[in-house]
């Protein structure tokens, strides 16, 4: 229930925030070339929300998915997620859940993924920016940081805490 709430009720919200505005479409043109296959690396924090939302991304972008979760996240988050999108009736092979670590996800570009996609610690991504750049291999990667408020002086102090106090919570203490 608590991932449900905080994080698939405002992925769908966004989902349908962007269904909902068609001026997008009628005042920019756009040249899409899909990748091929893409991996989407999970990460610790709000993990249903980063395999999802990325799935989602670059399935709608012509895209083959292959999903590798954190290793601290229970691996069956990814293979729920594969469910999710079997039962949406999503050709079979399209998306798949790998669980391993940092081997596995070497393995996979060396096997000719065609994109990379993480988000994690300072360590991991620059791990994983040093494997794709010997692969010639184009990546999203960001890095993962603790987030930072800033209050100003007129601000009224109570409402800033609480406000601050929830985006951690609400964020796991990260960056959204």
């Amino acid at each position: 229930q608590e991932v449900l709430c905080r994080e698939l009720l405002p992925l769908l919200t966004r989902c349908d925030a962007l269904l909902r505005d068609d001026r997008r479409a009628r005042s920019r043109e756009a040249a899409w070339h899909p990748y091929g296959i893409v991996t989407v690396l999970g990460r610790v924090a709000s993990p249903f929300d980063a395999l999802l939302r990325w799935s989602l991304h670059a399935l709608a972008s012509g895209n083959a998915v292959v999903v590798v979760p954190a290793p601290e996240v229970r691996p069956e988050l990814a293979i729920l997620i594969n469910e999710l999108f079997e039962d949406a009736g999503l050709p079979s092979g399209l998306h798949q859940a790998v669980v391993g670590d940092i081997t596995t996800i070497e393995s996979l570009l060396d096997a000719g993924v065609d994109h990379l996609c993480a988000r994690g610690s300072r360590p991991l991504i620059r791990r994983l920016a040093t494997l794709c750049g010997e692969r010639l291999l184009s990546c999203n990667l960001d890095v993962e940081v603790a987030g930072v408020s800033v209050v100003l002086e007129e601000a009224p102090l109570l409402r800033a805490v609480k406000a601050i106090v929830w985006s951690a919570f609400a964020h796991n203490g990260r960056s959204p």
